[in-house]
């Protein structure tokens, strides 16, 4: 029989006369401090394993870059190319006061010994980071905080490389124990909690055991961190440190100070957050939208639901998946691969009905700073799923189109940057300039960095919205149609629409929605059409999204020719002459 540890972590604490208990592992290992031999056995091993790897995954502009490392013989800090053997750090920072590498002090960090003198100012997680090394023969290692000049101009561009520094190690050590820097790591400095037991009891043994690497960092504050993601997703393998146990996760096998081993299957990495393997099927992939996209859904699933202590580092945290993710899918925006932007818009979060209103104190709604039509503009509803409502590449073929504007400098009126059509299709694949979409999209990548300001020439409908909400589920409500407008429009009653439940509270019935796309049924296979719109407020001449909805029609009836189109009316949002509201600064889908 075997319980999990943590229903025997008070085990100390308790007095049963009839059970002999023993301080003895099921396994031969030592219980206060790490086994280093062991370690560097999986190690040589790991690295002498033919891995599925990335050959694209590279030192890259690394290689165009100052690149520091700490070099824990020498006790300082060296300037030194990525290509050279070094281990990486991922671990909470947590805010703690710690020495960082700057412009000024660069050349005092280099010095022979100068880090043996500042022990004091250096937390315990790092230390022992270096223990690690000099104890696996790793004579380089980079973290952030030494390798990194702080308050440098290029620290933007560190940040958006930081997928090649953790893919370029030879292995990543997660501190995954404790809430931050000062915590250290058991097992090298300190002794690590002891939870395993042997028992017996009417001749029955029974033993505990340790819950899975996998499960052990799902619940650390080191997993549930935005920065952490994409440092173990690139990594090529993790030697994970936890209060219990040592583990070597890496693409093919997990091993284990206990001596027990997983083989992955299907080629499948024990990392938990493996980008890797996304872009490994991707490489080889000529697929359209649709299977792209949802695995974009993946990535943005686990990664905005973690946490961050600066909200504005939001697409900082990220930069390096998206740098990654640029031969595959192309230039991102806010979140938003815009080659697939008419998918990308309809991003919408399933909610459970079944699990109605949590008493999660995770925060919900708008994001300052940043647009209301991109997912990184809002804060992830917890335990909840990103999708996309347009999850097919052969969207309906509609005379829409983007255009990106920004205020002028002077009298903040809006000046447009360029046009592109929404949705691609074999028939609509030029614009009145007779550009190309592709050669559109690589203009509109040279221009949406200075702009959150989205406009577009697309049709938009009022439907009446129910005020009270099927569930609500952190501050996201699930609402119907009223029955009129379903009747009118033959709109099924499975159909989605998700919006902000705190401003449904003070708005009218009517809601006013955006046209993103539609997706024709065939009629062989489904029975009715996808038509996705977005939910907007107007405030001042620049709308904001509130929700989205993903409204079933019948198939029977082209949606041309359906109600919901021919009733609705065709504009151009925004109006290029318009003049825009100083305050309005974190502006979404403009009008």
């Amino acid at each position: 029989m075997y319980h999990d540890v943590c229903s025997l972590q008070t085990m100390d604490s308790l007095e049963i006369s009839d059970i002999e208990i023993s301080r003895k592992p099921s396994a031969k290992f030592d219980l206060d401090t790490v086994d280093f031999e062991a370690i560097n056995t999986w190690l040589y091993a790991c690295k002498h394993h033919n891995h599925p790897r990335l050959d694209s995954l590279g030192p890259g502009l690394l290689e165009n870059m100052q690149f520091f490392l700490v070099d824990v013989q020498e006790q300082c800090v060296i300037e030194t190319s990525p290509t050279v053997h070094y281990a990486a750090l991922s671990y909470v920072w947590g805010g703690v006061s710690q020495l960082s590498l700057t412009t000024a002090n660069v050349d005092t960090l280099r010095i022979p010994g100068v880090l043996d003198t500042e022990q004091s100012n250096i937390p315990a997680s790092i230390k022992d980071a270096m223990q690690v090394c000099l104890r696996t023969n790793t004579r380089y290692m980079w973290v952030d905080s030494l390798c990194i000049p702080q308050n440098s101009p290029l620290k933007a561009q560190y940040i958006k490389n930081m997928h090649l520094v953790y893919s370029c190690a030879d292995f990543t050590i997660v501190a995954a124990d404790g809430l931050d820097a000062s915590h250290g790591i058991a097992g090298v400095s300190r002794p690590r909690q002891n939870v395993h037991f042997e028992f017996s009891s009417e001749g029955l043994d029974l033993t505990t055991t340790i819950r899975s690497p996998v499960r052990q960092l799902d619940s650390s504050k080191w997993y549930s961190r935005a920065w952490t993601y994409q440092e173990a997703a690139f990594s090529q393998r993790l030697l994970v440190f936890t209060n219990y146990m040592c583990y070597l996760l890496c693409p093919s096998m997990n091993q284990r100070e206990d001596g027990k081993q997983d083989i992955t299957k299907n080629g499948r990495s024990s990392n938990p957050c493996d980008v890797t393997s996304f872009l490994l099927r991707f490489s080889d992939w000529n697929s359209g939208p649709k299977d792209k996209m949802i695995e974009i859904a993946m990535l943005l699933t686990n990664y905005l639901g973690r946490q961050l202590s600066d909200q504005d580092d939001i697409l900082n945290a990220f930069s390096g998946t998206m740098t990654a993710f640029y031969p595959v899918v192309g230039h991102f925006w806010y979140g938003i691969p815009v080659s697939y932007l008419a998918v990308g818009l309809s991003w919408m979060y399933a909610i459970d009905q079944d699990k109605k209103q949590t008493d999660s104190k995770a925060q919900v709604g708008r994001r300052k700073g940043f647009p209301s039509w991109s997912c990184t503009g809002w804060f992830h509803p917890d335990r909840s799923t990103l999708m996309f409502t347009l999850n097919k590449s052969k969207a309906y073929e509609q005379e829409a189109y983007v255009q990106l504007l920004r205020r002028t400098p002077r009298d903040e009126r809006v000046e447009v940057l360029n046009s592109i059509a929404l949705v691609e299709t074999q028939h609509h694949a030029y614009l009145s300039s007779k550009k190309h979409f592709s050669e559109l999209i690589r203009e509109l990548e040279n221009a949406i960095d200075a702009t959150q300001l989205l406009g577009l020439w697309t049709r938009s409908v009022r439907l009446r919205v129910n005020q009270t909400p099927l569930c609500c589920f952190n501050g996201l409500g699930s609402y119907e149609l009223c029955a009129d407008d379903r009747a009118r429009y033959n709109i099924h009653n499975s159909s989605q629409i998700h919006i902000e439940k705190r401003w449904r509270d003070t708005a009218g019935e009517s809601v006013n929605f955006i046209l993103l796309g539609a997706i024709e049924a065939d009629v062989r296979i489904e029975d009715h059409s996808t038509v996705s719109l977005v939910a907007v407020t107007m405030i001042g001449p620049v709308a904001y999204r509130v929700g989205i909805a993903a409204v079933y029609l019948q198939a029977s009836v082209p949606f041309r020719s359906q109600k919901l189109y021919r009733e609705s009316e065709q504009r151009l949002v925004p109006n290029p002459q318009s003049t825009f509201n100083k305050q309005a600064t974190a502006t979404a889908i403009t009008g």
